[in-house]
């Protein structure tokens, strides 16, 4: 099974608040990153052969600009015949999170970013998912992400591009995410 996501993300989509300390551009830049951290590990998942699984979910290491990252949880459902559904929970820890944002290097700091939702499989492949990414306290660049990341992740189809709905640093809106 695995979980695909597309093409980079935009920053249209998202309130443009000018009151808000972190960009606009490292906001939508930080929940891809994070995102794709969950995803990574929701891919690296081995698959079970038994009708009812319970599948532990891992990555950790350290980043490509420095400081370290840690993503575990499990993947839990019904795979009969190739269809069923999977629940899904992740709990991740990035520390001084650096990664290369074209020109500049970006660093996070979210002691408890948490993935939670559901994943359907048809013909043993992740099929349409809804996914929560919520992340209550974040600092990007030493600057305080104010009201963290709360956002609803919705896939039609293990090749579809997820959108992001909710709220990431005091803006809001929908956002196609990598």
């Amino acid at each position: 099974m695995a979980f695909a996501g597309g093409g980079c993300s935009t920053v249209g989509g998202i309130d443009a608040a000018a009151t808000a300390g972190v960009s606009n551009a490292d906001a939508v830049a930080t929940l891809s990153y994070i995102w794709s951290g969950a995803r990574d590990a929701i891919n690296g998942a081995k698959e079970s052969p038994k009708a009812s699984f319970n599948i532990p979910v891992s990555l950790s290491g350290e980043c490509p600009g420095g400081g370290s990252r840690n993503y575990s949880g499990t993947i839990s459902g019904t795979n009969v015949g190739g269809s069923g559904t999977a629940t899904v929970h992740i709990t991740a820890a990035l520390n001084k999170c650096g990664y290369d944002q074209t020109t500049t290097i970006t660093t996070i700091d979210a002691p408890a970013v948490t993935v939670t939702g559901t994943i359907a499989i048809v013909s043993d492949a992740y099929g349409a998912s809804t996914l929560t990414l919520t992340v209550p306290a974040l600092t990007v660049n030493s600057v305080s992400c104010t009201g963290g990341i709360a956002m609803s992740l919705v896939a039609t189809s293990p090749s579809s591009q997820p959108t992001a709905t909710g709220t990431i640093c005091g803006r809001s809106g929908a956002i196609p995410v990598p």
